[in-house]
């Protein structure tokens, strides 16, 4: 629709009243060439198989060098996979308003190609929810998504909500932008950003809903959250919650330089190889995470790995955690919960903690002990208590015992061997 403005009526004598009544003319004129320039296709649903049409609309919008394709409300069924190239952006009526149903198995609804593409305003869901081995079943598959945008999606029943196309060569993400997305119901992941090249860099993710409770009953599934190969990434307010899962709700893997801020886990029941909430892997990982809140948690040790914490990390890392929050678990009699730990060598891991906070009743918090499941052949990454910048005390392992150094230079035995 055109912008409508009316010029206000100016003193021949207001200068200054004049020159802004020039720029908003020019911005109404302005505005309106965009319009003209960039075109759009308008679908509703058929009532039956929608998907030639919709692919159709986007291809005309590519052959136009360009355009937006309009899901109106209603839902649109599908047997196959839509493509997004680039420089076309499709959008729907509202996530409540506008449903995408893909009735084929095993088959991704949407795949983005090539970047500087978008997709908002819709739900995604499968007929019939995917399995854990149905590893296309991926709602949102990107590749090579450069300044692509996902905004304002709710995926339901998937094997995976969002994901890099990590099985093909050289695919990446850089300055995407992913935000208010909610996904429902999966077997896989809730987002796997995996990337197959080298490194993505400079992506921002913000208010990810991932839970796995479509019928109110929490569902098995890997992992709520991967990222694989990424730098310089922003993610704020992130929940991973109601979901049982047979590996860590939230892994970092070969990051560097990614903040977080506002990491929540809550109701998450761990089985099979799950050993920690949060995992940070690869050497050079540097991950700092403002807000780690984790409650409402259920472990049963038949359930998992005498190796389990609440974060794991590897040689080679360094994490800063400002602010962590552990309460409300329930948790089988006699069982413990080490703040930290790593399988291997930690002589080079730096982690970085500041106000840690429980009010668990049951004595399952264990956050500076010597736990021999913290620790591996008495090797353990300096935890450092402070600001970073500051001159910190340390906690360090010497002959067996865990001992703390002071910033003055007082070293004090925290827990004997």
């Amino acid at each position: 629709m055109p912008i409508s403005f009316n010029p206000p009526t100016i003193s021949p004598n207001d200068i200054w009243g004049a020159v802004l009544n020039n720029i908003l003319i020019a911005l109404r004129d302005f505005g309106n060439s965009i319009e003209r320039a960039v075109p759009t296709w308008r679908l509703t649903p058929s009532g039956g198989d929608d998907t030639n049409a919709i692919q159709t609309a986007i291809n005309a919008a590519a052959a136009a060098t360009g355009g937006t394709v309009h899901l109106g409300k209603g839902t649109f069924l599908i047997s196959a996979q839509l493509t997004i190239p680039a420089t076309v952006h499709v959008t729907g009526d509202s996530r409540s308003t506008t449903t995408v149903l893909q009735t084929g198995p095993n088959v991704a609804i949407f795949r983005l190609n090539d970047g500087y593409n978008s997709l908002r305003n819709m739900s995604l869901r499968y007929q019939t929810a995917q399995t854990s081995g149905q590893e296309n079943g991926c709602a949102v598959l990107l590749h090579d998504a450069f300044a692509t945008i996902l905004d304002q999606l709710h995926i339901i029943n998937s094997q995976t909500g969002v994901s890099l196309a990590r099985t093909e060569a050289a695919t990446f993400m850089a300055s995407c932008s992913v935000t208010n997305i909610e996904v429902n119901g999966f077997s896989g992941y809730g987002m796997d950003l995996t990337s197959a090249a080298s490194i993505s860099t400079g992506s921002i993710f913000y208010n990810i809903y991932i839970h796995n409770n479509p019928a109110g009953t929490p569902l098995m599934a890997f992992s709520g959250l991967r990222m694989t190969a990424h730098s310089d990434a922003f993610m704020a307010v992130i929940n991973v919650e109601h979901s049982q899962m047979s590996g860590p709700p939230v892994v970092f893997s070969t990051v560097e330089n990614l903040t977080v801020s506002g990491l929540h886990l809550e109701q998450i029941t761990p089985v099979q190889n799950y050993n920690a909430f949060v995992a940070v892997y690869g050497v050079g990982s540097t991950v700092a995470i403002h807000g780690l809140t984790i409650v409402f948690c259920h472990l049963l040790t038949a359930n998992i790995p005498d190796l389990f914490a609440l974060i794991k990390i590897d040689n080679g890392v360094q994490l800063e955690v400002h602010g962590l929050s552990q309460r409300d678990f329930t948790v089988q009699s006699g069982f413990t919960i080490p703040l930290i730990f790593g399988s291997a060598d930690l002589t080079t891991a730096r982690v970085w903690l500041q106000n840690l906070r429980t009010t668990s009743t049951t004595s399952d918090f264990e956050p500076l002990t010597a736990d021999p499941r913290i620790f591996h052949n008495d090797r353990f990454p300096q935890i450092f208590l402070g600001n970073p910048g500051s001159t910190p005390g340390r906690l360090y392992m010497e002959s067996g015992a865990l001992k703390y150094k002071s910033p003055a230079g007082t070293i004090t035995t925290v827990a004997p061997n």
